[in-house]
């Protein structure tokens, strides 16, 4: 990855006795494809980088450091292709660590801390316009808000984001405590972790109007979101791809304590959603217009709570939702009126509307009102098939169960036990109920 050129100049930057005392010096000293080897020390610097280069922390990012020097942001890439490995980026607390624009960059093995930005919805750990960038091996902490994408590509592999974030107490209002990605960029998050972010909307990512968001073999905990989507904000985007991924004890105020999405298609495959917290959808909330999709297969959600409606999930206006061989463990919709203690799903009186919810397992799960494992409402089909429940408690005589209005529903082959009093299942909406077990409710 760091091989220069044969012709290339390999140059070193050392206090007591390089080729240069500062990297800036050696960059301008430097043609396109040298490589700058940076001896450890703190290097009190702005950097502008304007043609390619790699710059390589000899001693790596724990002992070799740029801090800014307060006039403008700690690195600037401009228009380069570059790699920048072993390296701390320090704001300082008064400037942006890394700002990247029309450049390709890879940054590997290297720390970004300490960054501040007047314009918090800028991406104030790292900014990152019509760019394509590689962010591999590091660790992003202690910044107002996270990393930010317009245009371009991003990807995060095996990299730390933490510490982000805003004083959610003060009500400041930003989006994405560790990752903005915004109009027409792609961003694929892999093996990485998102801990303890903040902002206003997306704790830990936001993004909107991207052609796609990838998060593969990750974890997110304790992000915080003062509005919606505790972990993570997606707004219009075509393709949302969440797989073996974690989200754990993620909390948002409004909506989605893992998973808010707006106007966004959404997949989930083999992941787990514990203890989020909102008001609708505890762990996931997603919300369309027309044409959006709602696919969750082999996944898990347990211990999460709303005070309204969808104790793990809530789906509205979305065209097609299905739930295959998921698990809905402990999950609680609790409050006056709250409905459907694992998911709760509405079309907003759209009509065409296909669901399914097929091989699931729901037990423990709770809700005030109606609907401990299933609350539907709205036209279109609602069909639960081969799934089992037991031990659903509701507050409501509304069953376990809940059908309502115009749903064409197909509830058959399920197995329902030891759920509560009304813990059945309703038949408000007259569902077509074929070859159910029902034992001890």
């Amino acid at each position: 990855m760091f091989c220069p050129r044969s012709d290339a100049a390999v140059w070193t930057v050392d206090v007591a006795g390089g080729d240069f005392v500062t990297i800036q010096e050696a960059i301008d000293g430097s043609v396109p494809g040298d490589q700058i080897l940076v001896a450890p020390n703190t290097y009190v610097e702005n950097l502008l980088i304007e043609i390619d280069l790699d710059i390589v922390g000899t001693g790596g990012s724990g002992v070799t450091f740029v801090v800014n020097a307060g006039s403008g942001d700690t690195v600037k890439i401009d228009g380069a292709v570059a790699t920048l490995a072993g390296l701390t980026f320090d704001g300082d607390q008064i400037q942006r660590p890394v700002h990247i624009l029309n450049a390709d960059v890879q940054l590997v093995d290297v720390s970004v801390q300490h960054g501040h930005s007047f314009d918090l919805q800028a991406g104030v750990g790292l900014r990152a316009q019509d760019s394509v960038v590689v962010v591999q091996n590091s660790l992003f902490t202690s910044t107002q808000t996270g990393e930010m994408l317009g245009g371009g590509q991003i990807a995060v592999v095996n990299s730390i984001f933490s510490g982000f974030g805003l004083d959610v107490a003060n009500g400041d209002a930003a989006l994405g405590g560790g990752l903005f990605a915004v109009e027409g960029s792609t961003v694929d998050i892999s093996g990485s972790s998102f801990v303890d972010n903040s902002a206003g909307e997306g704790g830990a990512v936001f993004a909107d109007s991207i052609s796609l968001l990838q998060i593969e073999a990750s974890t997110f905990s304790n992000n915080t979101a003062s509005a919606r989507g505790g972990a993570v904000r997606a707004v219009a985007i075509p393709d949302v791809q969440v797989t073996n991924s974690t989200f754990v004890d993620n909390t948002s105020i409004i909506d989605g304590g893992h998973i808010s999405a707006f106007g966004s298609s959404l997949t989930v495959f083999e992941s787990v959603f514990s203890r989020g917290s909102a008001d609708l959808g505890g762990a996931v909330y997603a919300e369309g217009g027309g044409g959006e999709l709602a696919d969750f297969e082999n996944s898990s959600f347990v211990e999460n709570t709303s005070s309204d409606d969808g104790g793990a999930v809530f789906l509205m206006g979305i065209d097609d939702y299905r739930f295959i061989r998921d698990e809905f463990c402990l999950n609680s919709a609790f409050g006056p009126g709250a409905d459907g203690g694992a998911v709760h799903m509405q079309d907003s009186g759209n009509g065409g509307v296909t669901r399914l919810i097929s091989g699931c397992v729901f037990s423990g799960n709770h809700a005030d009102d109606k609907g401990s494992v299933v609350n539907c409402t709205g036209s279109g089909e609602a069909d639960v098939v081969n799934n089992t429940m037991v031990g659903n408690q509701t507050g409501a005589d509304m069953g376990s169960v809940r059908i309502q209005a115009d749903c064409a529903a197909a509830v058959a082959n399920n197995i329902f036990a030891y759920n509560s009093e009304y813990g059945l299942m309703s038949e408000y909406g007259l569902p077509t109920v074929d070859y159910n077990l029902i034992y001890a409710n």
